[in-house]
């Protein structure tokens, strides 16, 4: 194994260590914020946070610019550069900071106030949340470069211990507002959490300064490197634009439609979705600076290795958690939340199909990326994605019930990973669609059709009860990894898997 190699297998360690820590923890805290704020009130959260999510939109694109930037400069070793970019970043950052202020306090106020559906008697509360959350947003933006610097330079030990902070303070600000009522929780709950991204953001830019000379608080007036940066970021935001709005919009349309207590179901669904989601996303973030980091030393067959590798086994992961829970969520629920929002169950399901697609479709758009050329693709995706909102909206009119929207979630999600295909196999010759179908999609999608009818089995013929539930998640999981191992592995990665195994054993034996 190589040094770049092990550099990704230790951060995807640490990495999951931070997301076993953090799973836990958000579990409690969110079932915690729920009681405390009640269905209608988490539902105004939700839905108000997705205006701001909204209104975020136009950084988006910096954010992907940026790291994309900053590994692509590592690459090539060229630290002046990436200083010069760095200083770039935070100057483009500081402008769009000032530019999301103007329009959260003009469009945003407005449409908060006339256009959603919110009760009259909770519209004050709505409006302190609003402005918590611009704050929180503003401190995000300001902080981009510096959480990008961390994760081009792969530490993502700072990045793990400044995210299980959070959560820690997430879990006793959910106890306080629990504990407390003098004062309105909505309120202080959202105003707290800003207190958190505060702290946190902190620590990045702390972490930073502290650790990269690179890292120098200076504006940056280069035409060129400012050019080059928006460039990219432009498309990039074009295509974020899609994504944010699929899921915002959709949230807004959701609202408009049936009202602040489906929010919150759907809320609910997402960050169950979100937690399961991690098992992909962690290993995808160690192995994104690779993707761009080869491509710039000019090694496309080890790109091409990482993004197929990183395709079958982020799904992989994923799935192997997924299943069982997008199978039979309801116990999962009643256990987490007691009595969850109606209609939770439902919206989880098909939220969980559209991770799956997502999550595979993710490191062919990170070789996009490393590509720079991504113009054409990004106005694509942003199309499919935006088609979304429309489509959502009509079977709502037309009297589809309000879950029924996640399939057309699941159908943009589906176009999306074939657009991304086809576009990566134009920018990489050797990358075809051919072989990546052969590498990742047929293996995976027979372990799909096996795993499924297996644990839709299992669940129909079990009885009700905790114990009984544990145990049917823990046989789909070990009948998952057969299948996986069977299936989803080619024969030389199944030597490297057995030779760890063997390692470890060896060791534990001699201890």
């Amino acid at each position: 194994m190589n040094s770049a190699n092990r550099s990704i297998a230790k951060n995807t360690v640490l990495l999951y260590i931070r997301l076993l820590f953090i799973i836990f923890i958000a579990f409690f805290t969110q079932r915690i914020v729920l009681k405390a704020l009640g269905v209608e009130d988490y539902g105004i959260y939700n839905v108000v946070g997705g205006l701001i999510v909204i209104i975020g939109i136009i950084n988006a694109g910096m954010i992907q610019a940026s790291q994309r930037f900053f590994a692509y400069e590592i690459g090539r070793n060229e630290e002046s550069n990436l200083t010069a970019v760095f200083k770039t970043s935070l100057t483009i950052h500081a402008i769009i900071s000032i530019t999301i202020l103007i329009l959260a306090e003009i469009i945003g106020i407005w449409f908060l106030n006339t256009q959603m559906n919110i009760s009259p008697d909770r519209m004050y509360a709505a409006n302190f949340v609003y402005q918590a959350s611009i704050c929180s947003l503003l401190l995000s933006v300001l902080a981009v470069p510096f959480d990008a610097l961390i994760v081009s330079k792969e530490d993502f030990n700072i990045y793990a211990y400044i995210s299980i902070l959070e959560y820690i303070l997430k879990l006793a600000i959910a106890y306080f507002i629990y504990s407390q009522t003098t004062f309105d929780r909505l309120i202080i709950y959202s105003w707290l959490l800003f207190g958190v991204t505060l702290i946190s953001k902190g620590f990045s830019v702390f972490s930073c300064k502290k650790k990269y000379k690179e890292c120098v608080l200076k504006l940056n007036t280069n035409k060129d490197n400012i050019q080059k940066m928006l460039s990219f970021a432009s498309f990039s935001f074009i295509g974020n634009i899609g994504f944010i709005l699929r899921n915002q919009g959709v949230n807004i349309v959701i609202n408009i439609f049936f009202g602040s207590a489906i929010n919150a179901a759907r809320g609910i669904a997402y960050q169950v979705s979100s937690q399961i989601s991690s098992f992909a996303g962690n290993f995808q973030m160690a192995a994104a600076p690779q993707i761009t980091k080869s491509y710039a030393h000019g090694d496309l067959q080890r790109m091409r290795s990482l993004i197929y590798k990183s395709s079958k086994y982020s799904f992989c992961l994923l799935f192997l958690v997924a299943l069982p829970i997008a199978i039979n969520p309801s116990p999962l629920l009643e256990l987490w939340l007691d009595t969850p929002p109606l209609y939770s169950d439902k919206f989880l399901q098909l939220a969980i199909i559209v991770s799956l697609l997502d999550c595979m479709a993710t490191p062919l758009g990170k070789g996009i990326d490393a590509t720079g050329k991504i113009k054409i693709f990004q106005i694509g995706i942003s199309i499919i994605m935006c088609l979304d909102i429309p489509l959502a909206a009509l079977i709502c009119k037309l009297g589809a019930n309000c879950y029924n929207v996640m399939f057309i979630s699941i159908m943009t999600s589906f176009f999306a990973l074939i657009y991304r295909l086809i576009v990566l196999s134009k920018r990489i010759e050797i990358i075809t669609i051919s072989s990546y179908m052969k590498s990742v999609v047929i293996p995976c999608l027979i372990t799909i059709v096996i795993d499924a009818a297996l644990a839709y089995y299992i669940s129909t013929v079990l009885s009700d009860s905790l114990f009984i539930y544990i145990v049917y998640i823990s046989v789909v999981c070990i009948l998952s990894i057969i299948t996986i191992y069977f299936i989803c592995l080619e024969n030389s990665e199944k030597e490297k898997l057995n030779n760890i195994c063997l390692l470890y054993t060896s060791d534990a034996a001699d201890d």
